[in-house]
C-alpha cells in the first residue's frame, strides 16, 4: 500500500517531465512505406526516438 505522499507524487510526474523532450522534426527521410501511416501509428527506429503519427498529421506537415 502507497502512501499519501508517493500517491501525490505520482499525481505530479507531469512537472517532473523534461519540457525540451518533445522534439519535433521536418523536412526528414523515412522509409517509404510509411507513406500510408495511420494516424495513432507507432514506430521506434534504431533506438534514436519514439515517433507517433498525430491525428493532425498531414502530408505537408
Amino acid at each position: 500500500s502507497q502512501g499519501a505522499e508517493e500517491q501525490e507524487e505520482e499525481k505530479d510526474f507531469i512537472k517532473k517531465l523534461n519540457p525540451n523532450s518533445l522534439e519535433v522534426l521536418a523536412n526528414c527521410l523515412v522509409e517509404p512505406s510509411l507513406a500510408g501511416a495511420a494516424p495513432g501509428s507507432r514506430y521506434q527506429f534504431m533506438r534514436k526516438g519514439y515517433f507517433c503519427v498525430d491525428p493532425d498529421s498531414t502530408s505537408d506537415k
